[in-house]
């Protein structure tokens, strides 16, 4: 199991020193884990490197689960053992005319089987929700202890604007069946080429 939270500050509010967080999950996020067996992981993006927070307190009846914090970061809730992919990059481009590349690289995998990669639904108030797989199969890990891999995969649906806002998520599934998520990574949308646009001036 793996269910990410960012927190940051509103307002230019700031702290200093250590803070208690606190986390609510739900049952159905968890099911099937001994919830004596989550952790709370922080990293400075949502690819980490992860690492526990210190000082760690589950509530197993009002499903919530705290650690110390000093700063504002991303959280991760996982199953002990199960974040051991570290995603170095995850990101998205696309082109008018064409399609979004979405592409990532790991610097290490331990247990991984593969990657699916999903359409994100942005709602009206900016909520972003996991839609569509856009993978039609897995794609196969290439990584180990010591290695990683660089994958690659295209979402066929033509970009029609610069504005057009569209983001992804990546699911990694390990031999054990568990799963964990990773994003949202929003593209970045290029127009053609000036000389591409006008090509039938001259």
């Amino acid at each position: 199991a793996s269910v990410q939270w960012e927190a940051f500050p509103d307002g230019g509010f700031t702290f200093s020193g250590p803070a208690r967080v606190t986390f609510q999950y739900l049952d159905s996020e968890v099911a099937g884990i001994p919830e004596n067996d989550l952790q709370l992981h922080k990293a400075d993006s949502p690819f980490g490197p992860w690492t526990l927070l210190p000082n760690q307190i589950i509530d197993t009846a009002n499903n919530t689960i705290s650690g110390e914090i000093t700063s504002f970061s991303n959280f991760a809730l996982a199953q002990q053992g199960t974040l051991d992919v570290d995603l170095t990059s995850f990101s998205a481009s696309g082109r008018i005319g064409e399609g979004v590349a979405i592409e990532w690289e790991t610097a290490s995998e331990i247990g991984s089987a593969g990657y699916h990669v999903y359409r994100a639904v942005i709602e009206d108030d900016r909520a972003v929700q996991i839609g569509e797989r856009l993978t039609t199969s897995m794609v196969p890990a290439q990584g180990s202890e010591i290695s990683g891999g660089t994958y690659s995969v295209m979402d066929s649906v033509t970009v029609t604007s610069t504005d057009e806002v569209r983001a992804y998520f990546l699911e990694e599934t390990e031999l054990s069946g568990d799963t964990k998520m990773f994003g949202p990574a929003y593209a970045t949308m290029e127009s053609l080429p000036t000389w591409v646009e006008n090509w039938h001036l001259y």
